[in-house]
């Protein structure tokens, strides 16, 4: 009984003691599987090599150095649909080949992160490398295993490209949408404020572009170029400079001066008025941007793009569309998106659309892109092509579009990662979509909506109200004169999608046109005296504006003849000019004279139309002769009245004398 006894406690000491051990090895152990973080690898591989990764893992999964670091090879991928299924977790790859290595015999660098280097074989195999003897995608799994239970503390999938160089290889066409976009620097009160937000962009976007030399579609927002190039900050203009360097040697999209919807514009009636904010794009980059080269007949739409917006973009000239993902939706495909298309129907059926990779649209827009996600996205455009070219699709006709949704500093890294990866790969070509594709009736058709649920309802009437306020109050302006630009500017974002109130725009232009034309004043009497048949009435127009402005002033009365009654005059600034309109009276008495100052074209009132009574005394040489005639008289009567006294004197004086004699 007691050697029983014995052994029991000894069994529940050695029980207790390996508890404790237990546990701890337990505790150093991370309870679920953490990521690890890809920081450099290679993609494509075009020979055998040593791949070099350089890995960076928690601390609390790499404190014992006993653990191994494992790379697995996956079977190739056969579809982009296999693809997406691994990369999403919704299936697994078996494994076909395995490397390990110790976490002890791993190097660091000086950050403390792992680099490891894994031969990739395209021939014989061996214990220590990866055997990749076929073309295509691979997934491959990093983790960290547990070097007792074997199981993973931390991993990641990743994806290489294995392919192989030879002159058969088929290229096929592919692009970087590159833009640069942001909300508006240009307030409601005419004034650009250019945000340090704005000025990272455009740095990174010039950065994009110096350091990527190959081919790409690139887009610029006209209101973004003009903000910078007005401005006088040193920062500023050291940008806008660095822009015009970059794009000396690419061509860009035209564009209207802010992202404007064509399909509400075409909605709300107000097709003309797109075209003068396309026009005032073009113009605002070949003002600012002197010697870049235009594409004016390649649109980017980022809207839904219906039947009328198409009719209105051939109208304004445009055969080659560019679709970005929100300008997809409701579209109606007849082939897969990265076919060189166009839209069904026969006004538009020789305009080319291109259309850029939707769902890798999505993925560069997860901020910040792990180096796996940005491979995985490239993978996916590669394996399409595979996909299509295997389906007999010819290599001429597809197009490989990256873009990203988002619209951010950090998404120029995105498509540098994609990019680079992409254009590295043989068998594709980098090119500049912006130049228009040549299609024709048997290019695949896209089917567009009969109709946008925009239907511009929003900003119809303001939008057609300013602009006839705008061009009449633009004619009061010299040809050369740079300070009407903000007031067309503000009409430009009174309609565009960028601008989260519209209205504001609006409002702050017609604001603007009613100082200006307040500025504009007529002084004179109410009432005018006219002292003669032929007279002149004088006007005094004052100029309270800092810029001369040019009028037509119209004088008009029923009873008085106005030489030149119509003046077309211009007001130097801060000034009062006098003008002088003869006029011959053709009657007595009182009456008005209406005077009306407009714009030079639309005839918009500058002044409120106003009127003064004019007033004659006599009609010259009427008035002389009745006082001639009067004189007249008067001196008649004096002369008969004297002769008459001096007869009567004379009858007096004979009788007095005959008296006296008797």
């Amino acid at each position: 009984m007691k050697r029983v006894l014995v052994r029991v406690l000894c069994g529940l000491s050695l029980v207790a003691f390996c508890i404790p051990t237990d546990m701890a090895h337990a505790q150093k152990k991370a309870p679920v599987v953490q990521t690890i973080d890809v920081l450099s690898q290679p993609f494509n591989i075009t020979s055998s090599t040593n791949a070099r990764f350089v890995l960076h893992a928690d601390d609390a999964v790499l404190t014992d150095r006993n653990d191994r670091l494992e790379f697995q090879l996956h079977r190739r991928l056969s579809t982009r649909e296999a693809l997406r299924s691994i990369a999403n977790g919704e299936a697994t790859s078996s494994v076909t080949d395995t490397v390990f290595l110790r976490l002890s015999r791993i190097a660091r660098d000086s950050d403390g992160n792992l680099t490891a280097t894994v031969p990739m074989l395209q021939a014989t195999n061996n214990q220590v490398s990866l055997l990749i003897n076929q073309d295509g995608v691979y997934p491959i799994t990093i983790r960290i295993t547990d070097d007792v239970s074997g199981k993973a503390i931390a991993s990641v999938l990743t994806f290489i490209n294995r392919r192989t160089i030879t002159s058969s290889d088929q290229s096929v066409q592919a692009t970087t949408f590159v833009s640069l976009t942001h909300t508006p620097s240009l307030s409601a009160s005419g004034k650009f404020e250019v945000t340090s937000e704005l000025r990272a962009k455009a740095q990174r976007f010039i950065d994009y572009l110096k350091k990527n030399s190959r081919a790409a579609t690139v887009y610029v927002q006209p209101e973004i170029i003009a903000a910078l190039a007005t401005s006088t900050d040193p920062l500023d203009v050291s940008l806008i400079e660095g822009i015009r360097t970059q794009l000396r040697t690419r061509s860009i999209t035209t564009a209207t001066f802010a992202p404007t919807d064509v399909s509400m514009m075409a909605n709300a009636g107000l097709g003309d008025e797109f075209i003068s904010q396309l026009r005032l794009g073009e113009s605002t980059l070949t003002k600012y941007l002197p010697a870049i080269n235009i594409v004016r007949n390649t649109w980017v739409a980022n809207n839904i793009v219906d039947e009328r917006g198409l009719a209105l973009l051939h109208k304004a000239g445009i055969t080659g569309l560019i679709l970005l993902h929100p300008a997809q939706d409701s579209a109606k495909f007849q082939a897969p998106h990265a076919i060189l298309a166009r839209p069904d129907g026969s006004s538009q059926q020789y305009m080319s659309v291109i259309s850029v990779e939707a769902e890798v649209a999505q993925q560069l827009a997860v901020e910040p892109l792990t180096l796996p996600a940005a491979y995985r996205a490239a993978a996916e455009l590669l394996m399409e092509r595979d996909d299509l070219v295997a389906s007999g699709i010819s290599p001429d006709v597809i197009r490989l579009v990256i873009a990203s949704d988002a619209n951010s500093v950090e998404s120029f890294n995105a498509l540098d990662l994609v990019s680079k990866a992409v254009a590295t790969a043989p068998g594709i070509k980098m090119t500049d979509m912006t130049i228009a594709q040549t299609v024709s009736s048997d290019t695949p058709a896209i089917h567009f909506v009969e109709l946008s649920p925009n239907n511009g309802a929003a900003i119809r009437n303001s939008l057609a109200y300013s602009r006839v306020q705008l061009n009449a109050v633009l004619s009061m302006f010299g040809k050369d004169d740079v300070s009407s630009d903000s007031l067309t500017y503000l009409l430009g974002l009174a309609g565009s999608t960028i601008a989260t109130s519209p209205a504001e725009y609006s409002n702050g232009l017609n604001a603007q046109l009613a100082k200006l034309r307040a500025a504009v004043s007529v002084t004179t009497p109410r009432e005018v005296t006219l002292s003669g048949r032929k007279s002149v009435i004088r006007l005094q127009v004052r100029n309270d504006s800092k810029v001369d402005l040019t009028v037509v002033v119209r004088l008009s009365s029923v009873k008085l003849y106005l030489e030149e009654p119509v003046r077309t005059i211009t007001l130097p600034a801060g000034s009062t000019t006098e003008v002088k309109i003869p006029g011959t009276t053709r009657t007595n008495g009182r009456f008005t004279i209406g005077i009306k100052v407009s714009t030079p074209e639309g005839g918009v009132d500058v002044v409120p139309y106003k009127t003064i009574t004019a007033k004659v005394n006599a009609i010259a040489g009427l008035g002389q002769l009745i006082s001639i005639t009067l004189l007249l008289v008067l001196i008649a009567w004096w002369w008969s009245h004297s002769r008459k006294s001096r007869a009567e004197g004379s009858a007096n004086e004979g009788a007095g004398t005959t008296v006296s004699h008797q």
